[in-house]
């Protein structure tokens, strides 16, 4: 990490504060999960290994598959200062986001209006795009840096490859499910050797898109969903998914 990603980063959280009550009941499911993934990691042998929080709303210890939670929230999914949402509200495009919003639960990708994408310099990864657009909507409630807007990709397409022109889809950076289509949350992951304390703080924070303590954010990286081959361009045909389901009537 860069000494400027790392400054922007402890300027941008601060302690979250949670109460004794919410840490309680929030150890008893880390605990849970902490006890499960070592006995996942005995059976793996002495390889280092990380612990994954999937984070789409609750504190869970089964994995990346985050988008099977369906959960209620107005707060962002990702942790944000007051300054930080602040600049997310003024965005038109970060604060009509599906997968940073998602006030009634997730949503299927074919019922919310397409996004424009992110082009990316020349030779960038997926990983490295997901992860510059997630830590600079955490740091500045931004679009990254070198990345300029474009075009949106053809429906139900995350990534385009390219050596000359990367793009990342903005309706759904991080993916969504097959073959129901919801659109996924970013997900983090900290060291397995965290403690479970330092774990539930660190889980609740991003739960609720509350800020992170300066120590607890530079633990915190951002997970790399597996895409699915029709989730990318160049690609053989489109994603079989689902209808989405009808609209709520008034």
């Amino acid at each position: 990490m860069s000494d400027g990603l790392e400054n922007r980063l402890r300027d941008a959280f601060a302690p979250s504060g949670p109460s004794d009550e919410l840490v309680a009941a929030a150890r008893g499911r880390a605990v849970d999960a902490a006890s499960a993934g070592a006995r996942a990691t005995r059976r793996r042998g002495r390889r280092r290994t990380f612990a994954v929080l999937a984070v789409a709303g609750a504190l869970v210890g089964g994995g990346a598959a985050a988008a099977a939670v369906v959960f209620d929230r107005a707060e962002p999914t990702v942790p944000a200062t007051a300054g930080t949402r602040a600049a997310i509200a003024e965005s038109g495009i970060l604060a009509s986001a599906p997968w940073l919003f998602q006030a009634e639960g997730g949503q299927a990708i074919g019922a919310v209006p397409r996004l424009p994408s992110l082009r990316f310099p020349p030779r960038t990864t997926y990983r490295e795009a997901l992860d510059a657009l997630v830590r600079s909507v955490i740091t500045d409630g931004t679009l990254p840096d070198g990345a300029r807007v474009a075009r949106p990709l053809p429906p139900g397409v995350v990534w385009k490859r390219s050596r000359g022109a990367p793009r990342l889809d903005l309706t759904a950076p991080a993916g969504y499910t097959r073959p129901g289509g919801i659109i996924q949350t970013p997900s983090f992951t900290i060291p397995g050797w965290v403690s479970s304390a330092d774990a539930v703080r660190i889980g609740k924070a991003l739960r609720d898109g509350t800020p992170l303590g300066e120590d607890e954010a530079l633990l915190v990286t951002v997970t790399t969903p597996r895409l699915a081959a029709c989730q990318m361009l160049p690609r053989r045909a489109p994603c079989r998914l689902a209808p989405p389901p009808p609209a709520p009537r008034s």
